[in-house]
């Protein structure tokens, strides 16, 4: 998890002010662990003649030639399924990632505001599992209370999109990526979602596996609603198997999503009003900060026109709760040992046993 974290920070704080962070990151580590750490080392050569096995012909069998002595010399580490050059430097910069940040983490006197003071907060934040238990969901409380406030379907479609910044799921899913049809251009892609379960096959279909997780489903849920003080956490977990349930009846198959070409659906607003007339779109995308466009490519369409009656049909105290599930399903990984330790149950030990 660590790995994970400090690719992120990098990534996301670093991209912004690239030569400012190197300078303060350096001088950070340069103070942390002497001058030795700051100074430039010499680079040689960036091909290793050491793996070459100069018994074989080139020309005979070029692959042995260049690997032959690093394949007799290397053992396949034992949490592996696969292991190269690549693998061994994608791990080399990993930890190379981590040991510059948990430096960083230790530094002192940093300007405020700038990336390392950025990076030192976020890191010893996200490390302090102390704090995170004893907050729980508390740490959350401000998106729980917007959505015990919600008043109307206005407010609904509204949360859609504020809380899926945040990566907490809703019916309506999607992103910009660039159009299969013009590489050059970005669009807004709109692609069913909802549901937590891997598939759907997970809510329809009576295989053993697909039971298990159903049942892995309604622990989890029901558990979640009780660690965060919710009452009757068991039929709160029940109305939310029935509302995902409807979902992933209209949802389409892995088959169907696997063709390129049916999943290319490109509607103007007043056609996506017009496939989906009860959801609003105005304010998904207003609240997503997305500004209007000629055309947004739809995934599944008839899914979009199923789903938006579910949504409308279904009650404004069920949609409560299966956001309020969805937040804290999102955060529980950062919410603690109780969220973190059913979170980890289900999706790691269960769901993937199964």
């Amino acid at each position: 998890m660590k790995y994970v974290l400090s690719i992120a920070l990098v990534t996301a704080l670093g991209a912004t002010a690239c030569q400012q962070q190197s300078e303060e990151v350096t001088a950070a580590v340069g103070k942390a662990s002497g001058d030795e750490a700051s100074q430039p080392k010499a680079l040689g050569s960036g091909i290793d003649f050491s793996g070459f096995d100069n018994s074989v012909r080139p020309q005979d069998d070029f692959f042995a030639y260049v690997n032959g002595t690093w394949l007799a010399n290397t053992e396949m580490p034992a949490d592996r399924s696969r292991w190269g050059t690549f693998d061994a430097l994608l791990e080399q910069s990993q930890q190379d990632i981590l040991n510059l940040i948990e430096e960083v983490s230790r530094a002192e006197n940093v300007e405020t505001g700038s990336p390392t003071q950025k990076i030192r907060d976020y890191y010893n934040a996200y490390m302090d599992a102390e704090t995170a238990t004893r907050l729980g969901a508390e740490a959350i409380q401000s998106e729980l209370d917007e959505i015990a406030g919600m008043q109307d379907f206005d407010d609904l479609y509204r949360l859609f999109s504020t809380l899926g910044v945040y990566g907490v799921r809703s019916p309506i899913g999607g992103g910009i990526f660039s159009d299969l049809k013009d590489p050059e251009t970005n669009v807004v892609y709109l692609n069913q979602a909802g549901t937590t379960l891997p598939d759907r096959d997970y809510y329809l279909k009576d295989d053993e596996q697909f039971v298990k997780g159903r049942q892995l489903f309604l622990k989890y849920a029901a558990d979640t609603f009780t660690a965060a003080g919710f009452d009757n956490g068991a039929d709160r977990a029940e109305r939310l198997m029935a509302l995902e349930t409807r979902l992933a009846e209209v949802q389409w198959t892995k088959e169907d999503n696997r063709d390129p070409i049916k999943g290319y659906n490109p509607k103007s607003a007043d056609e996506l009003r017009e496939m989906s007339p009860e959801i609003n779109w105005d304010i998904t995308f207003e609240a997503a900060q997305i500004p209007p466009r000629d055309h947004y490519i739809v995934g599944q369409p008839s899914f979009f026109e199923s789903a938006g009656k579910i949504i409308a049909g279904t009650d404004l105290s069920t949609w409560k709760d299966y956001l309020v599930f969805q937040t804290l399903d999102n955060f529980a990984p950062v919410m603690g040992d109780r969220f973190f330790q059913s979170w980890f149950e289900f999706y790691q030990a269960g769901l993937q046993g199964i």
